[in-house]
């Protein structure tokens, strides 16, 4: 196969001598938006699958295998990079892995009682759920959707991770603020949830976003130089005006950020 930049994607026998038709028959070209002439080249970004949303159980049972087999995890260069926190990385690094422990899992062990969310209430304790689908995580990441620039629906987990994993890696200093939001958001809500179930202590969607507010500045206000702050500026620039919080023009804004980046996620 080599680079992949001469092996069609569904006609060569790359999977283990045979053709992606022959290994995965019911698999619809036309349903997994990825042309018949594909090269599989064309397919692979930073050294993983970059594929399209599964849009059934045969294509997905596809992807999960060829992303097995033929590539490390999708999502690594999102957990471990510059600027990471060995802390939020490993919470960070279960969490993709879906080795968090939580309620539903537990609960089929015989270890806890109940499955129900220990915020809302009204949910079973999933990872998707407890990171992402509960009442407060949905306005803990409500907040902090300008700031990485999604300026998408993403109503999913699954579908958080995809946008994160093609537009989080990189050098840059946005793919730098990417990935230690998507890590700190994580861990804190994380916490949030571990000090609800051992300490009984109350946290607020507002309380969580302080703390991760505060991370965040701590990890960047150190970078001051003409350069990097630029390119925040140029990357702000192009933030939707209705994103930033009420009461914040942008000029505002930008004058905030000239100093120390102080309020972006007040």
């Amino acid at each position: 196969m080599g680079n992949g930049a001469r092996t069609e994607f569904w006609n060569d026998p790359w999977v283990q001598g045979n053709t992606m038709m022959e290994t995965f028959p019911r698999v619809k070209i036309r349903d997994t938006d990825i042309p018949r002439n594909t090269k599989a080249a064309d397919l692979w970004r930073n050294g993983a699958c970059d594929f399209p949303d599964p849009i059934d159980e045969a294509s997905e049972e596809a992807w999960n295998y060829i992303k097995e087999h033929h590539s490390g995890p999708h999502w690594f260069k999102i957990v471990w990079g510059k600027n990471s926190i060995p802390m939020h990385n490993f919470i960070h690094w279960l969490a993709l892995k879906i080795r968090l422990r939580i309620k539903d899992q537990l609960k089929n062990w015989g270890v806890t009682p109940d499955n129900v969310c220990v915020h809302c209430t009204n949910g079973i304790e999933t990872i998707e759920h407890c990171l992402f689908n509960c009442d407060m995580a949905v306005e803990v990441w409500r907040k902090f959707w300008p700031i990485c620039r999604i300026n998408q629906n993403i109503e999913t987990w699954r579908r958080l991770v995809s946008w994160f994993c093609r537009k989080a890696t990189g050098k840059s200093i946005l793919a730098n603020i990417r990935r230690v939001t998507f890590a700190a958001v994580v861990y804190v809500l994380w916490n949030a949830r571990n000090r609800k179930i051992f300490l009984n202590e109350t946290s607020y969607a507002s309380a969580i976003v302080r703390r991760i507010r505060d991370i965040l500045l701590d990890k960047f206000n150190g970078y001051n130089t003409n350069t990097i702050l630029n390119e925040i500026l140029r990357c702000i620039h192009q933030f939707h005006p209705e994103a930033f919080v009420s009461g914040f023009c942008i000029r505002a804004v930008l004058m905030l950020l000239r100093c120390n980046l102080f309020e972006v996620f007040q």
